[in-house]
């Protein structure tokens, strides 16, 4: 409800609460005037504290403590009195305990008179034509008599009791009666009676009921109050919550959407920091993106898994997962329990996984060029949505090769891939070994020998310099002649480790640390080939190729832990010199050098052959390939449709959804070719319904805009590839839909002042993003 219709309500009931007030207190009045000066009004208004352990349904097990001083003091001070509170309870519209009321005497240890002495005191005045019942305190054979006292006192009482009610009703209209707007059936009255009083209570009655339920309803409700979570946190849940996390989700795979096939438009992603991104790989545009949204980044770790898990179908497992939710949401906003669908999605995932895997079909048991022949397909099925589709026939050759060189190698670091710009994709090549930059080198390095034939390599992890004293470091010398032997033992030590290395035989000396100018010259002089400061993959890379071992002591260098290559030369490529390891023993390695044009068509065309290289891997790992363009999705919408069927209830319906969102892959390879998805998928269902199954191989031809044997044109992905897909993304949707409220912690007053910070950025000298260069700080 609105802020402002909520206080017009409270400032409604505040002034009827005021004039009940006055009612309430005009009534009263006129009771006290109307009672005698001897009369029961004020006496029994006192002993109000005893209508709480008197009334049928109490938990008290004594009175309250100031009823017992009243009722004494009313058996002291008038017995009418105490008989009209013992006769005429009942009119106050309260149910009473009898047994509590007849025993309250007891329970306060009061004596009072027997209860013959009542007879008389008050009875009903009879009707027109009828004669009240006696009372139970009446005497026998004692005549009623009208007695006109007490009936103007229970009149006080009454008119008191209506004004009180009504009052009280006034000021809990929320807890007495139905809500704003909300109704309840009107029952029936009570009957209504007629005492000596000569009112009528047929109105008293209901309300003082409903005053009495609206106690016992705010009794409950005051409850202490817990709270759980801190000041500020926000919370959101409900059916409002969950398809807004949907709707985000489906925003997210909008995003990737047209990046999907060979047809598939790139995204140009330039970050805070300038850089520039041209990609169209699910992953690496996933990543790029700031997703602030909880829900959508689930979609970003799907991605993610799919990319380290199986390296390509990224964009695939995306589409999906959000396909999997928009076909839910209309579900969701009918009513439909969450868990439902998430039941029948599983089960449909199940099925079609089920089904990839009776149509994927095995490359064992072929010929080691057939495999690649194969291998290669799936490679350049891959590369055809990748900025290098023009030369995915070369490219994937390469990719194969460096494949089958690592063998059953699971790590593919050992496949290294150099950058190069300049020159044409074409001059990129494959090196059956390790190749990497040169690193910097000292002067004498030109007198170095740059090719070796067959040449024992040592690999170390130790400096060779000569290095001078740390910082801080003390000698105390008494004798000037000490200082000499000092620099000596220094000289001695550094000559003493390039002695050592000579003597191991070794001709190409490679460290990861420093060589320093002293170590170099030293080595030229011996014709042995030295390189400082090499990377750590790359000297890992070397020693598993030349079978070779890292060491930290030139002590003791024998000729196992030396590596050898059939060749060892220094080369030009493009404006870069590249040390490279050919001809090695183990064969285990395999270097890419990747050679075009800008930097960013270069990285893109780095992530292309990554994923090239997984999606081989696991092709020959797993050995089972399944159509691509589309083919294998309409085969398992169909397979599903056709399973719905046999489903009673709901879950048909569910099954069915998710065999329809299945259909988003071929449909956006038409819609990002240009296609017309709707004629393409009109013919791919017709083909994938023929009885006889031939048209399960059959999906989007690119080429002609129409449909063809994916088998056929060789457009093969690993299944490996759809299953992870189809797993990830169903449980992905189903994570998402299991959410039904999000909670949102305040940000700290430090974050808060983070936040503040970056967000004053670019005011003042510095902006606030460098330390040191703000106000009050001293510069150096």
């Amino acid at each position: 409800m609105p802020a402002t219709i909520g206080h017009r309500m409270i400032a409604a009931r505040d002034v009827a609460a005021g004039a009940m007030l006055l009612i309430w207190t005009a009534a009263s009045i006129v009771a006290a005037q109307d009672a005698p000066a001897g009369g029961c009004f004020a006496a029994l208004l006192k002993v109000s504290d005893c209508l709480t352990y008197v009334e049928e349904g109490s938990n008290l097990t004594a009175p309250a403590k100031p009823c017992c001083p009243e009722l004494s003091g009313l058996v002291e001070s008038n017995l009418t009195c105490l008989c009209e509170l013992i006769q005429r309870v009942d009119t106050l519209g309260v149910k009473i305990d009898v047994s509590r009321m007849l025993g309250l005497p007891s329970a306060c240890n009061i004596s009072t008179p027997p209860s013959s002495l009542c007879s008389g005191a008050v009875g009903p005045a009879p009707l027109a034509s009828q004669v009240s019942p006696k009372n139970e305190f009446d005497s026998p054979g004692v005549e009623e008599k009208p007695n006109h006292g007490a009936r103007r006192t229970s009149a006080a009482v009454s008119a008191l009791a209506m004004a009180t009610a009504m009052a009280l009703l006034a000021i809990f209209p929320g807890d007495a009666g139905p809500g704003v707007g909300k109704s309840e059936p009107a029952g029936p009255l009570p009957r209504t009676r007629t005492y000596t009083t000569g009112l009528h209570f047929a109105v008293i009655s209901p309300s003082l009921e409903l005053f009495g339920t609206a106690r016992s309803m705010r009794r409950a409700r005051i409850q202490p109050q817990i709270i759980l979570l801190k000041e500020g946190t926000d919370t959101s849940q409900g059916k409002a919550q969950l398809v807004s996390n949907i709707n985000a989700c489906t925003v997210v795979a909008d995003v990737v959407r047209t990046t999907l096939g060979p047809r598939g438009m790139d995204k140009l992603i330039h970050d805070d920091k300038g850089n520039v991104t041209i990609s169209n790989d699910g992953a690496t545009i996933m990543k790029l993106l700031d997703i602030v949204h909880p829900a959508a980044k689930i979609l970003v770790d799907i991605a993610k898994s799919q990319d380290s898990e199986v390296g390509d179908g990224t964009t695939t497992v995306v589409l999906l997962a959000g396909e999997f939710l928009k076909e839910a949401k209309p579900f969701i906003e009918d009513g439909v329990h969450p868990q439902n669908l998430i039941r029948s999605y599983r089960t449909a995932a199940s099925l079609a996984i089920e089904k990839v895997k009776q149509l994927s079909i095995s490359i064992e048991g072929k010929s080691l060029e057939e495999k690649k022949s194969l291998l290669a397909k799936c490679a350049a099925t891959t590369l055809s949505s990748k900025l290098i589709g023009g030369e995915k026939e070369f490219f994937a050759s390469i990719v194969v090769d460096a494949v089958v060189a690592i063998g059953n190698e699971d790590r593919l670091n050992m496949i290294g891939i150099k950058k190069v710009p300049g020159g044409s994709m074409r001059d990129s090549f494959l090196v059956d070994g390790v190749a990497f930059k040169k690193t910097f080198s000292y002067a004498g390095f030109e007198q170095q020998p740059k090719k070796f034939l067959k040449p024992k390599i040592l690999l170390l992890n130790i400096e060779l310099e000569l290095k001078s004293e740390k910082e801080n470091a003390e000698i105390r010398l008494s004798d000037p002649s000490q200082y000499q032997s000092i620099v000596d033992a220094e000289w001695n030590i550094i000559y003493d480790k390039l002695d050592k290395c000579v003597q191991s035989g070794a001709k190409v000396v490679l460290s990861r640390l420093a060589i320093g100018d002293l170590a170099t010259q030293y080595f030229a002089d011996r014709d042995i080939f030295c390189a400082g400061r090499v990377t750590e993959e790359d000297l890992q890379r070397v020693a598993a190729a030349t079978c070779g071992t890292v060491q930290t002591s030139v002590n003791n260098v024998i000729d196992e832990v030396l590596g050898t290559c059939e060749i060892f030369e220094e080369k030009q490529v493009g404006n870069e010199r590249f040390n490279i390891f050919s001809g090695c023993p183990s064969g285990l390695t395999a270097t890419i050098v990747l050679r075009g044009g800008a930097d960013q068509f270069i990285e893109e065309a780095e992530r292309s052959l990554h994923d090239a290289i997984m999606i081989v891997r696991r092709a020959l790992k797993n050995s089972t390939v399944v159509a691509g363009g589309g083919a294998i999705d309409m085969e398992l919408s169909r397979y599903l449709r056709q399973h719905a069927r046999t489903i009673a209830g709901k879950s048909q319906l569910f099954i069915n959804s998710y065999a329809k969102a299945l259909e988003v892959i071929p449909r956006q390879l038409c819609d990002n070719a240009g296609f017309d998805a709707t004629d393409v998928l009109n013919k791919l269902r017709q083909k994938h319904a023929l009885p006889s199954g031939e048209g399960a191989p059959y999906g989007v031809d690119i080429n002609t805009g129409g449909i063809a044997d994916s088998f056929a044109n060789f457009v093969w992905e690993p299944s490996v590839v759809k299953i992870n897909a189809i797993n990830a993304a169903t449980e992905a949707a189903c994570l998402i839909l299991s959410v039904d409220e999000t909670v949102k912690n305040p940000k700290s007053e430090s974050a808060q002042g983070e936040a503040a910070a970056s967000a004053m950025g670019g005011r003042g000298r510095g902006g606030g993003a460098f330390r040191g260069q703000g106000r009050g700080m001293r510069r150096r």
